[in-house]
């Protein structure tokens, strides 16, 4: 399914990002803010690993339920989910049947996937994206909803003129407009472009 038609489907829209998973609700606007498990003593791991730990998995699976509306209408909702754009295919397999377990339906069919990315612009055929996680940042080249070209930089040595570079090299000069969002604070200071507030990511 494309873009265009998960946007308009979805009762509900999930940005997992590094701190807390964010649930837009179509229905009202409304956004619910869902706490992720505190960071392990390993650099680098995403906090979203927490919630398969035996120690907050019920409770974060129960707190993810509830604020997609109960296990009932989880189940009959169709959710759109954001992605890091550095999840390996292990970690979005294992979000699927995280969200499977929570009570959602079967993915492609009632939970569709995609990248942070390839949500942020509006109707722009090609454009810029700007993403992060504590691992790295992501700069992606998106055309026609789909990420063409994608440089990761380590979160941990990236600094603003890295960032700027890395959007130049993928730029082409085609000076093309770019977009991050303004779910959580990001890393470094001076990132540029224009934020993207929750609720237009879905609805644009």
């Amino acid at each position: 399914m494309d873009i265009a038609q998960a946007r308009k489907r979805a009762n509900h829209a999930v940005w997992i990002a590094s701190e807390a998973i964010y649930v837009w609700h179509k229905k009202d606007a409304s956004v619910e803010r869902v706490e992720l498990p505190p960071a392990g003593p390993v650099p680098y791991v995403p906090r979203f690993q927490g919630v398969w730990e035996e120690a907050s998995q019920k409770a974060f699976q129960s707190q993810l339920t509830s604020a997609l509306g109960g296990r009932l209408r989880i189940r009959m909702s169709d959710i759109l989910v954001a992605i890091p754009d550095d999840a390996t295919w292990i970690e979005t397999r294992a979000l699927q049947d995280f969200f499977l377990m929570s009570g959602s339906g079967a993915p492609d069919k009632k939970l569709f996937f995609y990248s942070q990315s390839v949500l942020l612009g509006p109707s722009e055929p090609s454009f810029i994206a700007v993403t992060w996680s504590c691992r790295c940042f992501s700069v992606c080249l998106i055309q026609n909803g789909t990420v063409q070209n994608r440089i990761h930089l380590a979160a941990g040595h990236c600094k603003p003129e890295d960032l700027d570079t890395a959007i130049r090299s993928i730029n082409f000069g085609s000076n093309l407009p770019i977009y991050y969002s303004d779910a959580e604070t990001a890393p470094i200071s001076q990132i540029p472009g224009t934020a993207v507030p929750m609720g237009q990511l879905f609805t644009q």
